[in-house]
């Protein structure tokens, strides 16, 4: 059966990197809510008020995500989710919504420290590398840390949440790699188009968070 792979995290946290290197492991499509906001919404972004008008587009963004992640499930096809579920409430009504239509479930923990994270934020801004999208100032960054709410240990325990170090990658066991899958020709093309993947040396690359909020 085909399994719904969720990575929540706070903000700077390592999430769309990891999404990135986990779809090459094992070859998924990912759907990463940041990535849709930019693409459907970042002209409309408001200098002001910032956060309703976050809030409800969010919202829309995620009930259309459901529906292609249920498309994909149906049709056998795993699929990685960055849906930046960061507080509790968000995170239960995601997983009785999975539980309702029977779907399997994985969910990754990403997380480091406060200032790790701010530093990747503030170099982000400054490299402006191949798939930076706008700034992201400390005012929210600040916003964005203090909505995360971190997984207790019910919830921890319940979901069989994986806590992963920011600086591990999928597939990786005892410090050594462990090979996955070779990508398929479909699924190395998408990557590629996603910027997730270095031509040159056949690797995946380190992918932002372009809307940086969760």
């Amino acid at each position: 059966m085909a399994t719904i792979h969720l990575i929540e995290g706070p903000v700077g946290a390592g999430k769309s990197t990891y999404a990135a290197q986990l779809a090459m492991a094992i070859s998924a499509p990912r759907l990463n809510l940041d990535e849709w906001m930019v693409v459907l919404f970042r002209c409309d972004r408001p200098e002001t008020n910032f956060m309703p008008w976050y809030a409800e587009r969010k919202e829309r963004c995620l009930e259309q995500i459901w529906r292609v992640t249920c498309e994909l499930l149906d049709a056998n096809i795993d699929v990685i989710l960055a849906l930046g579920l960061v507080q509790l409430a968000a995170r239960e009504d995601f997983y009785r919504r999975v539980d309702a239509a029977g779907y399997t479930l994985k969910v990754y923990l990403i997380n480091a420290a406060k200032e790790t994270r701010r530093q990747r934020v503030l170099e982000r801004n400054h490299q402006q590398g191949a798939t930076f999208q706008m700034h992201v100032s400390d005012e929210i960054f600040q916003i964005a840390n203090a909505a995360w709410q971190q997984p207790d240990e019910r919830e921890c325990r319940e979901r069989r949440i994986e806590i992963v170090s920011s600086s591990a990658k999928p597939g990786t066991q005892g410090g050594q790699p462990r090979l996955g899958p070779r990508p398929s020709p479909r699924a190395r093309e998408h990557l590629l188009r996603e910027n997730a993947f270095d031509r040159g040396t056949g690797h995946a690359r380190k992918c932002t968070d372009p809307f940086a909020i969760d």
